[in-house]
């Protein structure tokens, strides 16, 4: 494997790499990466941003330099056993604890889209910090039994891209799609058997591909366009690489003929996400309002709602057409 001799962080405004290399390092004679910098001055920004142009991540900071690789060769640095691989995309599956088996109960599957990092690892080095946050990691104690958890990573960019196409991962979508496509052949899993969750650009991942593939999903306020991101200094870095917004294609997909629901956990007083995703046909999309005096902001929300959530999770597994065909089985065998 090559790298690039260090780069020298010494003339910001003469940055350059040999883009033709799998690794990069910047010296930044800081013991801050170049992500934190970057939110520093214009000029640091540009680089952090010319690098992940050209399909780089950054994946640690160490001895005052920032190592980046290339996104398509991030399988060559995973130490953790967990993670599987579909294309250019990672996922993990927690299958079914000893306890928590129903054989009289179908297989089932709810499909996490992981949110933007906390604020205490926002500006990390490490990959997962970024673009595989934990999301409700005791959620299988509160689902409906036989329930497997597919955990999907936002691998792109710097916090990833929602889950959306970029002109750099043209096919993320599809990845997504045959990834799920696959858990759920692999396990057994009926399609009205699968919910796709997720909150913030979690959420973004979820609505759209529920939308995409027709499954049933539960989101939390998902954000429809990164235009008031790009205002705010671009602070997830899609400026330039993604489409502002996708309201459009939800519109356009939410017109399809479907049996599924997708629940929306949304606050009309924070308007930003939910006067867009309000904007959606209403058959295809149901919002639930939050009104509660705990929530302030957008990451409240969640924070706030997280017994309707599994509600919600759970009454869609449990309304389906599968289990009451078994449900109906098993009783005309006992009458």
């Amino acid at each position: 494997m090559t790298t690039n001799k260090d780069i020298e962080f010494t003339d910001i405004y003469n940055f350059q790499c040999d883009y033709e290399k799998t690794k990069l390092v910047v010296k930044t004679f800081s013991n801050k990466n170049m992500l934190e910098l970057s939110r520093e001055t214009q000029p640091i920004l540009d680089m952090y941003k010319a690098v992940l142009a050209h399909d780089y991540i950054l994946y640690m900071h160490t001895g005052q330099s920032s190592y980046f690789i290339r996104r398509k060769d991030v399988h060559t640095i995973w130490q953790r056993k967990d993670l599987v691989q579909h294309g250019d995309l990672f996922y993990s599956l927690d299958q079914i604890p000893e306890d928590r088996e129903n054989k009289l109960a179908p297989r089932r599957l709810v499909v996490i889209f992981s949110p933007m990092p906390g604020k205490e690892q926002y500006h990390s080095a490490n990959i997962a910090h970024r673009c595989f946050t934990s999301s409700f990691p005791s959620m299988q104690k509160h689902l409906v039994k036989n329930t497997i958890i597919m955990r999907i990573m936002d691998l792109n960019l710097s916090y990833g891209s929602h889950y959306i196409n970029t002109f750099n991962y043209h096919n993320m979508e599809s990845d997504i799609q045959e990834a799920i496509q696959y858990v759920m052949y692999s396990q057994h899993i009926a399609k009205e058997d699968v919910v796709l969750y997720g909150g913030s650009k979690g959420g973004t991942g979820a609505l759209y591909h529920s939308l995409l593939g027709d499954y049933n999903s539960v989101t939390v306020d998902p954000i429809i366009s990164i235009e008031q991101y790009n205002q705010e200094n671009d602070l997830h870095f899609l400026r330039d690489f993604r489409k502002r917004s996708i309201l459009n294609d939800l519109i356009k997909l939410a017109n399809q003929e479907t049996t599924k629901k997708r629940i929306i956990f949304g606050y009309p007083l924070i308007s930003f996400n939910y006067n867009l995703y309000s904007q959606i046909p209403s058959d295809s999309v149901e919002i639930h309002n939050v009104f509660d005096s705990s929530v302030h902001k957008h990451a409240d929300i969640s924070r706030n709602t997280m017994i309707e959530q599994i509600t919600c999770i759970n009454e869609l597994l449990l309304s389906s057409d599968n289990l009451h065909k078994i449900v109906d089985q098993i009783s005309a065998l006992t009458e």
